[in-house]
């Protein structure tokens, strides 16, 4: 069976021992779906849902329709005494992230799919969601996953590893298939009046005013846009303008079409400048291989943009989800051209006068990965980015005295943001010892001079995105303590199928800013204390109700002491961002709308 698809011939639908051994065969198995569990939540298990996968012509299998790529959630419980009892796993065998199964979804399946632009969260029995038992295909859909993961980095010729001996059979002992501990149940409903922002805090839609903005004092602003996908993470940072124009830095790209878009509208508005002057986007981060933070990567990297990114970085964890492996093939076609980096804690990168330093995941964690003896979200990139970075000035003209005496040393003290990505425990207790605090009680002096070049803490920023969505894995007291951020940036989708934001997170957050758990007083409103959804709305009012506020633009100037400008779009997660007409800034980001103690201080 032969078809033609993206310009490829895929030579069969695959077909992997275990199911030929089931009795499929090439024309029977393409009516099966690929079912992954992508995510573990409180109660509530994810599986990711694609049209089953086909062989190129090269051997790789090859997940080309990973926009109809569909999400169910399912009762944890259920699935684990269902689909693992079924499949001839050990009756106290957990589902973990990763697990893979071939089944065919029932008439009732496909019809929820067909009537649903959203994604569906299963209330039947489990047994009504497919025909028939699921096969358990982990073994073999990790296998796939790593020949993807390593032709990303190198592909040798056959008869050339026969020279090197390098066919040799290996005999080591098959995966273990112990599973990840249940996460703890119980997530709360937040309520919406936490994400309520009162309509007299926005000025009037005003494209024209934000794109002058971003071309403020000649676009040295930094600008980082948190796009509304729901429980999901896209941003992108625009970087300070130089003598060429603007470049992007991407990190995640949930969902397709919406990046591009928004790329295209900064292209068309003068914000980002004509292509083909010089690569676009120096750098694309994909922060962990799930679904809702690389689902639009594979776009990315191969649709019109592609030739704009010059280098790529994820943490190196394989993961056998289509996105995960059509963003290994882009890699590997793009060898030659795209640079490639599975960085850990402590690297760091300028670009410009902009600085990228890795906080997690820790080398102990990385050297962890391949036995799965790390949580996909523990391995998440998460970044400080810090600006402007600049420690330098020079004088117009040289001293007097010598060449070399006409530079001065700058106070380095910039603005921080700190990109959580979906880090949650274990990947902030080890950024708790890559980065200790600095403590001066024995050499003042000393401690004086560290924290003139370093800060006083590594982890302390002005901007938090919070990881994980504000999942109550997320974030813990004295992480957002040590963090103590002015502005604390949520992309959520108000509820979903976990119930995020979760209370507890956003607690956490609210007591690190105003702690009231002792005296009992009335904490302000969210808005006041810095802490923006992209679900937000506007509060609804008697006769009107709320509009939604959606993504997030925040501008920053290189000038301390200027606050940073919020900007607004209305956009609902599957919206695009084709113009800027329905932008809205926000009149105040937090209560007294001043930074407080700078990271550098």
């Amino acid at each position: 069976m032969t078809a033609t698809q993206d310009g490829e011939q895929v030579r069969r639908p695959w077909l992997p021992p275990a199911l030929a051994a089931a009795g499929y065969r090439q024309d029977t198995v393409a009516a099966l779906s690929y079912l992954i569990v992508d995510e573990l939540a409180e109660e509530t298990a994810t599986l990711a849902v694609y049209p089953w996968p086909a062989a190129d012509t090269d051997g790789r299998v090859r997940f080309h329709a990973v926009d109809d790529v569909r999400h169910i959630g399912v009762a944890l419980k259920a699935l684990a005494a269902g689909w693992y009892t079924a499949t001839g796993q050990p009756a106290e065998a957990d589902p973990r992230v990763g697990d893979v199964f071939a089944a065919r979804l029932s008439p009732a399946a496909n019809t929820r799919l067909a009537a649903s632009a959203d994604d569906v969260e299963w209330d039947r029995p489990l047994s009504e969601l497919v025909d028939g038992a699921p096969h358990d295909l982990s073994d073999e859909a990790r296998e796939v996953a790593k020949l993807a993961f390593f032709a990303a980095v190198d592909v040798v010729a056959q008869d050339q590893a026969q020279r090197r001996r390098l066919l040799e059979r290996n005999d080591e002992q098959a995966e273990d298939r112990g599973r990840a501990p249940t996460p703890e149940a119980g997530t709360a409903t937040p309520s919406a009046v936490a994400w309520a922002v009162p309509p007299q805090l926005l000025d009037p839609p005003d494209g024209q005013g934000f794109v002058d903005a971003c071309k403020q004092d000649g676009g040295d602003w930094l600008v980082y846009f948190v796009l509304n996908v729901g429980d999901g993470d896209t941003q992108l940072l625009l970087l300070p303008a130089d003598q060429d124009g603007r470049r992007a830095l991407v990190v995640d790209v949930a969902t397709t079409r919406k990046l591009p878009a928004l790329l295209d509208a900064l292209h068309a508005a003068g914000i980002l400048p004509a292509r083909g002057r010089r690569p676009l986007i120096p750098l694309v981060v994909a922060s962990h291989p799930h679904d809702d933070h690389i689902g639009g990567l594979p776009e990315l990297l191969t649709g019109a943009y592609a030739g704009e990114v010059q280098e790529l970085w994820e943490p190196g964890y394989y993961h056998p989800n289509g996105a995960f492996v059509e963003m290994m093939v882009a890699l590997e076609r793009r060898s030659a051209q795209l640079r490639h980096l599975q960085p850990t804690s402590g690297l760091t990168y300028h670009l410009g006068q902009v600085k990228l330093t890795v906080v997690a995941p820790g080398i102990g964690l990385r050297s962890r990965f391949d036995s799965y003896g790390v949580l996909i979200n523990d391995a998440s990139l998460a970044l400080k980015v810090e600006y402007p970075a600049t420690r330098v000035a020079r004088a117009a003209a040289l001293a007097d005295d010598g060449p070399f005496h006409n530079r001065v040393y700058l106070r380095n003290n910039p603005w921080v943001l700190l990109l959580g990505a979906d880090a949650q425990t274990t990947a902030w207790a080890q950024a708790t010892l890559d980065f200790p605090q600095l403590h001066s009680h024995h050499d003042r002096e000393l401690g004086r001079e560290m924290r003139r070049s370093m800060g006083s803490d590594a982890l302390r920023a002005h901007v938090f995105k919070v990881p994980h969505h504000a999942s109550k894995h997320g974030v813990n007291l004295e992480l957002v303590s040590r963090i103590r951020p002015d502005i604390t940036l949520v992309s959520s989708r108000a509820g979903g199928r976990y119930r995020f934001p979760h209370d507890l997170a956003m607690e956490t957050l609210r007591e690190a800013q105003t702690p009231i758990a002792t005296s009992g007083a009335r904490r302000p409103p969210d808005h006041a204390l810095g802490i923006h959804y992209t679900c937000a709305e506007t509060a609804p009012s008697a006769d009107t109700a709320g509009d939604p506020l959606g993504s997030m633009a925040l501008l920053i100037s290189p000038r301390r002491r200027t606050p940073p400008q919020m900007w607004r779009f209305a956009d609902a997660p599957r919206d695009l961002i084709e113009s800027f007409d329905g932008a809205r800034r926000m009149r105040s980001i937090r209560a007294d709308d001043q930074p407080h103690a700078a990271a550098g201080t």
